[in-house]
């Protein structure tokens, strides 16, 4: 600012960046030139252990309304805001959300035939390896014969207990991968499909998607492709 003060008048102007690459490119370059300054690394040498010290307070928050509140007041009691544009706002988003009381079923599990493309799902209240090789076993090993492999993501319920369980019927496991996600592509299509199908027919009604799986199952079954 002291430099300021020593010129009779001084204009700011704001540069767009297409036109600001030359400049750009000499500061650039200027930051790669060597110097002969070095850096310098700061080096703290403890007198004792970290761990045993005594904690002390960084920082207190107290903790206010969450913008969900609302909404879930809503969904639970059906309260509402007294302004009216407020309670249109919170009616608006619940249609997006529900709630889902203990014990309700919360997960889809879907297995999809790798040549046939025939779906078989079920609904889960907890998504377990228990819960898995029951499924496995009532909807694919008992109605079709033993597979000659599955391919999963590595979810833990598909873990080591799930392997064993395979092996006793020699099903191989394959297991997808970020480095190559098309080997579950299918499973994803598939997955799609259901969660479209069961959205259309529960509109507002959410909690109730488990009651409607049979019937968008069947749907996806019978429908001529």
């Amino acid at each position: 600012m002291d430099l300021l003060d020593k010129f009779g008048e001084v204009h700011i102007q704001q540069i767009s960046s297409g036109q600001n690459a030359h400049a750009n490119s000499l500061a650039c370059l200027g930051s790669t030139i060597k110097t002969e300054y070095r850096r310098t690394v700061v080096v703290d040498y403890l007198s004792e252990p970290i761990i045993g010290r005594a904690i002390e307070l960084i920082m207190e928050t107290e903790l206010g309304l969450s913008w969900m509140d609302p909404i879930v007041a809503y969904l639970r009691d059906g309260t509402l805001p007294e302004d009216k544009k407020e309670a249109h706002k919170i009616k608006t988003k619940s249609i997006h959300f529900w709630l889902s009381p203990e014990g309700k079923r919360k997960f889809l599990l879907i297995g999809t035939g790798y040549f046939t493309k025939w779906i078989e799902g079920e609904a889960l209240a907890k998504i377990t390896e228990a819960m898995v090789e029951k499924s496995v076993w009532s909807k694919i090993i008992t109605r079709f014969g033993v597979s000659y492999s599955i391919i999963s993501d590595n979810g833990s319920q598909f873990g080591k207990k799930f392997k064993a369980f395979c092996a006793q019927y020699g099903i191989r496991n394959y297991y997808s991968t970020p480095a190559y996600p098309q080997s579950n592509g299918q499973a994803e299509a598939s997955n799609k499909t259901i969660l479209k199908s069961l959205k259309k027919r529960l509109e507002s009604k959410k909690e109730k998607w488990s009651d409607e799986l049979s019937a968008v199952l069947w749907a996806y079954k019978t429908t001529h492709r």
